[in-house]
């Protein structure tokens, strides 16, 4: 019993230890990181989506959070119907060419779309799916950019849904 007791006493010692180390790290790489938000604007299929994200970001990699709206385009029971959505998502970015004022990146990560009123019910469903993004960014000064991304987020988890819905946007972005 004495043996057990040393042993978890000194489990719990070594892991507080590790986690306050774990803890000054990540502090650290917190203040070593770039952080940037970005406004999104844009149509797909007829209807106006707009977005914010936020990516801290530590050399040419990033780890970013969005969250995207996208109205309905009125196109009940045809080809062309697109429903109100909503998306939080969260990725891994890897900026490509960062000189100078450009900035091309490519993003992977994870959606959730929020779908209303699907067909010609006001049933929602929520979609689950891979996330792929490019983009590219010209910077005006220090802190402002502009720039174009395409966004695609796979469907995974629904089939009466789309397989892909795709986005494209103009974005205004703040780095500090």
């Amino acid at each position: 019993m004495k043996i057990l007791k040393a042993t978890l006493l000194s489990t719990a010692l070594i892991s507080s230890t590790a986690m306050a180390d774990l803890g000054d790290k990540i502090e650290r790489n917190w203040e070593n990181s770039t952080g940037i938000s970005k406004l999104y604007g844009g149509f797909s299929n007829t209807t106006f989506n707009v977005g914010v994200s936020h990516e801290r970001r530590q050399g040419s990699l990033g780890v970013d959070a969005l969250v995207m709206s996208s109205g309905d385009n009125g196109k009940t029971g045809t080809a062309g119907e697109k429903n109100r959505q909503l998306m939080v998502a969260s990725s891994l970015v890897h900026h490509l060419e960062d000189n100078s004022n450009a900035d091309v990146y490519l993003g992977t990560g994870i959606a959730a779309i929020r779908h209303e009123d699907v067909g010609t019910s006001d049933d929602t469903e929520t979609t689950f799916g891979p996330l792929f993004r490019i983009g590219s960014s010209y910077y005006l000064n220090r802190d402002w950019s502009v720039g174009l991304e395409y966004m695609t987020a796979l469907n995974w988890s629904n089939d009466d849904l789309a397989s892909e819905n795709a986005y494209g946007f103009v974005t205004l972005g703040y780095t500090y």
